[in-house]
């Protein structure tokens, strides 16, 4: 087998949008991206600044190209930082919940949680994907694809290569 699973593309009827599933072993990921003749503009705020903004791009300790050429050479291990925030949409988060930082949660630091076995396993998201997080000297870590065993649901972004990342993750 040459490694890389089908992709069907399925046209949505009037709104020229694609949708695209692939399959990756026991994952299925779906993309939808609209044409470029639907674009609307974003809502602007009094100082210019938009007030909405896709949610699976936020901040990242380094600069972020998300074309998707660039999403298609990521790999893991790379830095991230924990969400400060309960920000990622609720269809998204089923399993994982956001915890702040405590003894009574049991949380070593705040940021999305799933449960395995009764045991916290630190998870963030990253470019609509969920990833399993660890620190490393003093800095957060995405070491892999989240298990799927925590029975997460990923909306990546358009690029993104989840052949590649399983293969440079750390094994579960």
């Amino acid at each position: 087998m040459s490694g890389r699973l089908p992709i069907w593309e399925i046209p949505l009827s009037r709104n020229s949008r694609t949708k695209t599933t692939e399959r990756h072993g026991d994952l299925t990921v779906t993309l939808e991206q609209a044409s470029p003749s639907k674009m609307t503009s974003t809502p602007r705020d009094i100082k210019g600044k938009s007030r909405s903004r896709d949610w699976r791009i936020r901040y990242l300790p380094e600069a972020d190209d998300i074309s998707p050429e660039a999403l298609s050479n990521l790999k893991c291990p790379f830095n991230t930082i924990p969400e400060p925030k309960d920000s990622i949409p609720a269809e998204f988060t089923e399993n994982v919940r956001h915890l702040l930082s405590s003894q009574e949660t049991g949380a070593p630091y705040t940021g999305y949680y799933a449960r395995l076995n009764n045991a916290l396993v630190s998870v963030s998201n990253v470019y609509g994907i969920w990833f399993e997080v660890c620190v490393r000297g003093n800095k957060f870590e995405c070491f892999r694809l989240a298990r799927s065993e925590l029975g997460l649901k990923n909306h990546p972004l358009l690029g993104i290569n989840f052949i590649s990342l399983e293969q440079s993750g750390e094994p579960s």
